[in-house]
């Protein structure tokens, strides 16, 4: 549908298409969120609520930091150069976008400011981490093992349940078909 809007009216303007990826970034973490499967794997309904919302926060931090990389991996490998130009733009809006969002919500003024620190938190340590294990990763998807492992480790404090967690299989799994929608998306707006 976006590809007949766009032939006829040219591209959207870049504020529609960082509000549709962040819609789509976090609809994507929500759903993650409300699967029985990551609810069982974090022992969900024996938990207190404290911890039910810093699981919830680290997901909502893994999908839009996520995003984040995987536009900077986007722009690395553009089609051309207009493309790779639009995909810079969306990634620098995308994460004050979402700032935006959050003080739209009438969040407090320090904690909108939290969340754009643990972004940027995220997005270095995870960036030095890249880095540092360039050599074991996979090319081209160098984002997605470190968000997904990085994602792991945060929401298990630190504490993961061997090479055989299940929720680091569901965090795969749920990474893979974020970054296809958010892939086609920006294929269909750009």
């Amino acid at each position: 549908m976006f590809k007949i809007l766009r032939f006829f009216f040219g591209p959207p303007p870049m504020s529609f298409t960082v509000k549709k990826m962040r819609s789509t970034v976090l609809i994507s973490a929500y759903k993650f969120w409300e699967n029985e499967e990551v609810r069982k794997s974090i022992n969900f309904n024996e938990i207190e609520q404290e911890e039910q919302d810093r699981i919830y926060n680290e997901i909502m931090a893994t999908a839009l930091v996520g995003a984040i990389l995987l536009f900077e991996a986007m722009e690395k490998t553009p089609k051309n150069e207009k493309f790779s130009d639009k995909i810079g733009d969306l990634r620098v809006e995308f994460k004050q976008h979402y700032i935006d969002y959050l003080s739209g919500l009438n969040l407090s003024q320090e904690k909108v400011e939290m969340w754009g620190q643990l972004i940027d938190m995220r997005l270095e340590e995870y960036k030095r981490h890249m880095a540092q294990y360039r050599k074991y990763l996979v090319e081209d998807m160098e984002w997605f093992q470190v968000v997904a492992t990085g994602g792991l480790h945060h929401i298990r404090r630190g504490k993961p349940q061997g090479k055989d967690d299940p929720l680091f299989k569901l965090l795969r799994t749920w990474l893979k078909i974020m970054s296809e929608d958010v892939v086609k998306l920006v294929n269909e707006l750009i």
